[in-house]
Protein backbone atom coordinates (compact mmCIF):
# COMPACT_ATOMS: atom_id res chain seq x y z
CA UNK A 1 0.00 0.00 0.00
CA UNK A 2 1.37 3.36 -1.04
CA UNK A 3 1.86 5.93 1.65
CA UNK A 4 0.59 9.39 0.88
CA UNK A 5 3.44 11.85 0.62
CA UNK A 6 3.06 14.59 3.23
CA UNK A 7 2.62 18.08 1.84
CA UNK A 8 5.46 20.48 2.42
CA UNK A 9 4.76 22.97 5.17
CA UNK A 10 3.95 26.40 3.77
CA UNK A 11 6.34 28.95 5.22
CA UNK A 12 4.97 32.52 5.25
CA UNK A 13 6.38 34.85 2.60
CA UNK A 14 9.17 36.87 4.25
CA UNK A 15 8.97 40.67 4.37
CA UNK A 16 12.08 40.94 2.20
CA UNK A 17 13.41 38.53 -0.41
CA UNK A 18 15.99 38.20 -3.17
CA UNK A 19 15.24 38.94 -6.79
CA UNK A 20 17.35 38.53 -9.90
CA UNK A 21 16.77 41.15 -12.61
CA UNK A 22 17.82 40.43 -16.19
CA UNK A 23 17.56 42.81 -19.14
CA UNK A 24 16.73 41.34 -22.54
CA UNK A 25 16.75 42.85 -26.03
CA UNK A 26 13.39 42.69 -27.76
CA UNK A 27 9.69 42.88 -27.08
CA UNK A 28 7.98 41.47 -23.96
CA UNK A 29 6.24 38.09 -24.17
CA UNK A 30 8.29 37.16 -27.23
CA UNK A 31 11.23 34.82 -27.77
CA UNK A 32 14.18 37.06 -26.95
CA UNK A 33 17.45 35.14 -26.71
CA UNK A 34 19.69 38.18 -26.29
CA UNK A 35 20.56 39.35 -22.79
CA UNK A 36 22.11 42.69 -21.82
CA UNK A 37 25.08 42.19 -19.53
CA UNK A 38 24.74 40.08 -16.40
CA UNK A 39 21.65 39.82 -14.17
CA UNK A 40 21.78 41.85 -10.96
CA UNK A 41 20.58 40.70 -7.56
CA UNK A 42 18.52 42.93 -5.30
CA UNK A 43 16.65 42.63 -2.03
CA UNK A 44 13.01 43.61 -2.41
CA UNK A 45 10.12 43.89 0.03
CA UNK A 46 6.39 43.35 -0.10
CA UNK A 47 5.66 46.84 1.21
CA UNK A 48 5.47 49.33 -1.66
CA UNK A 49 5.33 48.66 -5.39
CA UNK A 50 6.32 52.28 -6.05
CA UNK A 51 9.61 51.85 -4.19
CA UNK A 52 10.23 48.44 -5.77
CA UNK A 53 9.52 49.79 -9.26
CA UNK A 54 11.98 52.66 -8.77
CA UNK A 55 14.67 50.23 -7.57
CA UNK A 56 14.17 47.98 -10.59
CA UNK A 57 14.31 50.88 -13.06
CA UNK A 58 17.51 52.12 -11.37
CA UNK A 59 19.04 48.64 -11.59
CA UNK A 60 18.03 48.34 -15.26
CA UNK A 61 19.58 51.74 -15.95
CA UNK A 62 22.85 50.51 -14.43
CA UNK A 63 22.79 47.41 -16.64
CA UNK A 64 22.25 49.54 -19.77
CA UNK A 65 24.92 52.06 -18.71
CA UNK A 66 27.55 49.33 -18.33
CA UNK A 67 26.44 47.88 -21.69
CA UNK A 68 26.83 51.27 -23.42
CA UNK A 69 30.28 51.77 -21.89
CA UNK A 70 31.56 48.92 -24.08
CA UNK A 71 32.23 50.36 -27.57
CA UNK A 72 31.42 47.20 -29.49
CA UNK A 73 27.96 46.82 -27.95
CA UNK A 74 24.85 47.92 -29.82
CA UNK A 75 22.99 51.07 -28.78
CA UNK A 76 19.83 50.45 -26.80
CA UNK A 77 16.73 52.61 -26.33
CA UNK A 78 16.37 53.26 -22.63
CA UNK A 79 15.04 56.33 -20.86
CA UNK A 80 14.61 55.84 -17.09
CA UNK A 81 12.33 58.89 -16.93
CA UNK A 82 9.55 57.11 -18.82
CA UNK A 83 7.39 54.31 -17.41
CA UNK A 84 8.98 50.87 -17.64
CA UNK A 85 7.33 47.46 -17.50
CA UNK A 86 8.91 44.66 -15.49
CA UNK A 87 7.90 41.04 -16.05
CA UNK A 88 8.14 38.12 -13.65
CA UNK A 89 8.60 34.40 -14.20
CA UNK A 90 6.02 32.92 -11.85
CA UNK A 91 7.15 29.27 -11.95
CA UNK A 92 10.19 27.24 -12.97
CA UNK A 93 8.50 26.01 -16.16
CA UNK A 94 6.92 29.34 -17.19
CA UNK A 95 7.90 30.28 -20.76
CA UNK A 96 8.64 33.85 -21.87
CA UNK A 97 5.30 34.30 -23.58
CA UNK A 98 3.58 33.55 -20.25
CA UNK A 99 5.56 35.97 -18.06
CA UNK A 100 3.39 38.28 -15.94
CA UNK A 101 3.71 42.06 -15.99
CA UNK A 102 4.04 43.51 -12.49
CA UNK A 103 1.62 46.32 -11.67
CA UNK A 104 0.61 48.21 -8.56
CA UNK A 105 -2.60 46.15 -8.49
CA UNK A 106 -1.10 42.66 -8.78
CA UNK A 107 2.36 43.06 -7.18
CA UNK A 108 1.71 41.42 -3.80
CA UNK A 109 -0.54 38.74 -5.29
CA UNK A 110 1.99 37.77 -7.98
CA UNK A 111 4.94 37.66 -5.55
CA UNK A 112 2.89 35.42 -3.25
CA UNK A 113 2.09 33.18 -6.24
CA UNK A 114 5.82 32.86 -7.05
CA UNK A 115 6.49 32.01 -3.38
CA UNK A 116 3.78 29.34 -3.33
CA UNK A 117 5.06 27.84 -6.60
CA UNK A 118 8.56 27.67 -5.09
CA UNK A 119 7.11 25.52 -2.31
CA UNK A 120 6.31 22.85 -4.91
CA UNK A 121 10.02 22.42 -5.69
CA UNK A 122 12.46 20.77 -3.28
CA UNK A 123 14.34 23.50 -1.39
CA UNK A 124 12.59 26.03 -3.63
CA UNK A 125 11.77 28.37 -0.77
CA UNK A 126 15.17 27.94 0.87
CA UNK A 127 16.87 29.28 -2.28
CA UNK A 128 13.99 31.59 -3.20
CA UNK A 129 14.66 34.37 -5.71
CA UNK A 130 12.10 36.15 -7.87
CA UNK A 131 13.18 36.18 -11.54
CA UNK A 132 12.40 39.54 -13.13
CA UNK A 133 12.92 40.77 -16.68
CA UNK A 134 13.13 44.16 -18.38
CA UNK A 135 12.81 44.28 -22.17
CA UNK A 136 14.72 46.90 -24.16
CA UNK A 137 14.65 47.80 -27.86
CA UNK A 138 17.72 48.35 -30.01
CA UNK A 139 18.41 51.81 -31.36
CA UNK A 140 19.17 52.58 -35.00
CA UNK A 141 21.98 55.09 -35.27
CA UNK A 142 21.16 58.22 -37.20
CA UNK A 143 22.71 58.95 -40.57
CA UNK A 144 26.08 60.69 -40.43
CA UNK A 145 27.27 58.86 -37.34
CA UNK A 146 30.49 56.90 -37.54
CA UNK A 147 31.25 53.42 -36.29
CA UNK A 148 33.05 53.35 -32.97
CA UNK A 149 36.10 51.57 -34.33
CA UNK A 150 39.22 51.06 -32.22
CA UNK A 151 41.00 53.82 -34.18
CA UNK A 152 38.11 56.29 -33.78
CA UNK A 153 37.88 55.56 -30.05
CA UNK A 154 41.64 55.98 -29.58
CA UNK A 155 41.55 59.34 -31.38
CA UNK A 156 38.46 60.45 -29.48
CA UNK A 157 39.92 59.38 -26.12
CA UNK A 158 42.89 61.69 -26.68
CA UNK A 159 40.54 64.57 -27.62
CA UNK A 160 38.33 63.93 -24.58
CA UNK A 161 41.37 63.77 -22.24
CA UNK A 162 42.66 67.08 -23.65
CA UNK A 163 39.22 68.69 -23.27
CA UNK A 164 38.89 67.48 -19.66
CA UNK A 165 42.32 68.91 -18.84
CA UNK A 166 41.41 72.28 -20.38
CA UNK A 167 38.08 72.38 -18.52
CA UNK A 168 39.58 71.04 -15.25
CA UNK A 169 37.05 68.20 -15.30
CA UNK A 170 37.32 64.94 -13.40
CA UNK A 171 35.47 61.85 -14.60
CA UNK A 172 35.59 58.23 -13.48
CA UNK A 173 37.01 55.48 -15.74
CA UNK A 174 33.60 54.30 -17.02
CA UNK A 175 32.45 57.88 -17.62
CA UNK A 176 35.64 58.73 -19.50
CA UNK A 177 35.37 55.61 -21.64
CA UNK A 178 31.70 56.32 -22.39
CA UNK A 179 32.45 59.93 -23.39
CA UNK A 180 35.18 58.66 -25.72
CA UNK A 181 32.83 56.13 -27.33
CA UNK A 182 30.07 58.71 -27.81
CA UNK A 183 32.57 61.12 -29.38
CA UNK A 184 33.94 58.37 -31.63
CA UNK A 185 30.48 57.83 -33.10
CA UNK A 186 29.99 61.49 -34.03
CA UNK A 187 31.29 63.12 -37.24
CA UNK A 188 35.01 63.88 -36.90
CA UNK A 189 34.50 67.67 -37.02
CA UNK A 190 32.00 67.71 -34.13
CA UNK A 191 33.32 69.77 -31.16
CA UNK A 192 33.94 67.83 -27.95
CA UNK A 193 30.97 67.82 -25.61
CA UNK A 194 30.83 65.59 -22.54
CA UNK A 195 27.46 63.77 -22.39
CA UNK A 196 25.10 64.76 -19.59
CA UNK A 197 22.48 62.05 -19.90
CA UNK A 198 21.11 59.30 -17.66
CA UNK A 199 23.79 56.84 -18.81
CA UNK A 200 26.57 59.26 -17.88
CA UNK A 201 25.03 59.91 -14.46
CA UNK A 202 24.59 56.21 -13.78
CA UNK A 203 28.18 55.46 -14.81
CA UNK A 204 29.30 58.20 -12.42
CA UNK A 205 27.43 56.44 -9.63
CA UNK A 206 29.08 53.11 -10.53
CA UNK A 207 32.52 54.77 -10.69
CA UNK A 208 32.01 56.29 -7.22
CA UNK A 209 30.86 52.95 -5.78
CA UNK A 210 33.92 51.20 -7.27
CA UNK A 211 36.23 53.88 -5.83
CA UNK A 212 34.63 53.51 -2.38
CA UNK A 213 35.05 49.73 -2.49
CA UNK A 214 38.69 50.10 -3.50
CA UNK A 215 39.30 52.56 -0.66
CA UNK A 216 37.53 50.28 1.84
CA UNK A 217 39.83 47.37 0.91
CA UNK A 218 42.88 49.48 1.73
CA UNK A 219 41.68 50.21 5.27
Amino acid sequence: QFKQRPERAMIPLPDSFRCRLAAKVGKPLGKSRTSVGQPVELNLSTSSFGVVSAMLVDASTSIVAVHHAEPTNSKLLWDPATAKDIYVKTAANTTQDKYTKLTIDNYNEVILQVWENANKVRNGQASFAVLLFAYIDKSTESAGNRRATAHNIETSAARVASYMQEQHMELGPLQTNYASVVTARLPAATPISIPNNATMQQLGHIDRMAAEHTEARRL
